[in-house]
């Protein structure tokens, strides 16, 4: 397998970084964030002005967000110990969310990636038993993962957040497979992916095109519950154009009609295994 170029995966990270500041200036933030303004660089709020000026929704950055913090509180509540985010680049979770100081809070990412972020956070302490695994997830990263501590016995919150369209379909798998074969019963998943329709679909050209740019493709899965399906998982899956109507099991709100411009084709997953 190939490894993902550094460069446009921080620059990823960034951008989403930026967003998210972004959205915790708003009068009523849907997504708040309060550390995200830490991890802009210069430039990257330009960047994404820009894409809107282009026509390119933004907002999955922000729904997936404030999901993610949900799926991580609901886990907790629920006596949820261990937690795992997969490529968690600008995420800062585990230094904002109220967490117990026992719960089990791994990042994996590229070599580099994590350690930057937690020196730019460095006046703020995380909220619970944080570490950093440092692996390629085209390799075979669960040795790393279990080398830092990870416990395949307890059940776990895999939080795989604007990854699997960047990676190609086996990659997707190899990650998909990984994972689900150090999952306890009652583990679960929550991600997003595209299926057919992103690519095809008129008005996301401009971000197809944009990607295509960079020198870079975007992945679309046929079938989103089916694929996890077919590693153990129970899996809905909520389309990212029909939240502000159908809202989500995570969400006691809808998401505000200024988020609604949410890109064709694109599947907020939410899993249980076993």
């Amino acid at each position: 397998m190939t490894t993902p170029d550094p460069m446009p995966v921080q620059q990823t990270a960034d951008w989403v970084a930026a967003r998210r500041a972004m959205e915790y200036e708003e009068p009523e933030p849907f997504m708040r964030d309060p550390l995200a303004a830490l991890l802009v660089p210069a430039g990257a709020r330009a960047v994404i002005v820009g894409m809107h000026g282009m026509g390119i929704s933004t907002s999955a950055a922000v729904i997936r967000g404030r999901l993610g913090d949900e799926a991580v509180l609901r886990a907790v509540a629920e006596g949820g110990r261990q937690v795992v985010s997969l490529g968690a680049g600008s995420d800062t979770r585990a230094f904002r969310l109220n967490l117990p100081a026992e719960l089990a809070y791994f990042e994996l990412d590229l070599p580099g990636q994590l350690l930057a972020k937690s020196r730019r956070l460095e006046a703020f302490p995380p909220r619970c038993h944080y570490t950093i695994v440092e692996a390629d997830l085209t390799e075979d990263w669960v040795p790393a993962l279990a080398a830092a501590g990870f416990r395949a016995e307890l059940p776990t919150l895999w939080i795989v957040e604007g990854l699997l369209h960047h990676l190609p379909l086996p990659m997707c798998d190899w990650v998909l497979a990984g994972l689900s074969g150090a999952s306890a019963p009652g583990s679960r998943f929550i991600g997003d992916a595209f299926d057919t329709e992103f690519l095809t679909c008129p008005d996301n050209a401009p971000v197809v095109e944009l990607v295509r740019s960079m020198g870079r493709s975007l992945t679309a899965i046929d079938d989103p519950v089916a694929w996890l399906a077919g590693h153990g998982w129970s899996a809905e899956a909520h389309r990212a154009d029909r939240l502000g109507t159908a809202g989500h099991p995570l969400l006691d709100e809808p998401v505000p009609p200024r988020l609604a411009d949410a890109q064709t084709g694109l599947n907020h997953l939410y899993a249980t295994f076993g």
